[in-house]
């Protein structure tokens, strides 16, 4: 392994401990002291604030006309409706069952990735794809109990919006890093997705009773501002510099573990059967979902 991919790797793995305890820290300020709107509105706006300054001292790349269309896509999925969706879906269902429903998006990844970037899949891929679609489904209406309008469906349909969007932003964004650090990418990529959210949420701000904030408060909220926003996705981007997108992806599989690690010791979260049968189904998909054969997956990938 070369000291570059060998980079990436840690960078995922750091990465993935970060996405993996924000499910719980953010579940702890939503929707009280802060509703997910709000919260949207602070964390890209920090973020953004904290790269302005970076790039006073260095100066952003310049972008080709040609990628303008690729960084709005990126910032449309990747930012505005992935951001969104998740904190309305943590709000509404517990850390656990998100980080479960997550552990689709390698699944989706890898079907994306075949029409978007050219990468062949074989019968064993698609047999992951479809386990790992059957887990994610299952978790979603095992939550039903004869209504459909519970709070934990809702959340959880929410929650794969979140994970379908987000499955776009990373095959979207793999090609841009042939020609863009990972700073000016997430700069123009939170950008984006802060002006198309700016007009829903700016007026949702001035409704923040910021004075009722306890230190705990506080201290969530940064972590979610800068930890999980900020570094948790320039790491990733950086990642996908010399990884391959289903590559990448794949280490959202260990965010439950640390999500079911967090919320265990939070104390807002328990262990149900359904739960872990969706697990099994999810981690079964990656199984076959990364087997690689004459016919497995191969990525022949470009702008």
């Amino acid at each position: 392994m070369t000291g570059d991919r060998q980079k990436a790797h840690i960078s995922l793995i750091v990465a993935t401990l970060i996405f993996g305890l924000n499910y719980a820290i953010a579940k702890s300020i939503v929707p009280e002291p802060v509703n997910p709107m709000q919260l949207v509105f602070l964390r890209l706006a920090g973020s953004l604030a904290l790269l302005c300054v970076y790039f006073f001292v260095k100066a952003p790349q310049k972008i080709h006309r040609t990628h303008w269309m690729r960084f709005f896509a990126a910032g449309l999925t990747g930012v505005a409706i992935n951001q969104v969706f998740f904190f309305e879906g943590i709000a509404r269902t517990s850390p656990l069952e998100s980080s479960i429903i997550h552990t689709a998006s390698p699944v989706i990844v890898v079907v994306f990735a075949g029409f978007a970037l050219r990468e062949r899949s074989s019968f064993l891929n698609w047999l992951g794809v479809g386990m790992g679609a059957l887990g994610a489904t299952y978790l979603v209406i095992s939550q039903v109990n004869g209504d459909l309008a519970t709070t934990h469906l809702l959340g959880n349909i929410f929650i794969v919006v979140n994970m379908l969007a987000y499955s776009a932003y990373m095959v979207i964004v793999k090609p841009l890093m042939r020609y863009y650090n990972a700073t000016t990418v997430m700069f123009y990529v939170f950008l984006t997705g802060f002006v198309l959210l700016l007009p829903f949420s700016a007026r949702q701000v001035f409704f923040i009773e910021f004075e009722m904030f306890t230190a705990q408060n506080w201290a969530s909220l940064f972590y979610v501002m800068i930890m999980s926003t900020l570094f948790g996705f320039i790491l990733t981007v950086f990642a996908l510099k010399h990884l391959k997108a289903g590559t990448a992806a794949y280490y959202m599989f260990l965010q439950p573990v640390v999500a079911g690690i967090g919320g265990f010791a939070a104390g807002i979260q328990q262990f149900n059967w359904d739960m872990g049968l969706a697990a099994v189904l999810i981690f079964g998909g990656v199984y076959f979902v990364s087997r690689r054969g004459r016919n497995g997956i191969s990525a022949k990938e470009g702008v």
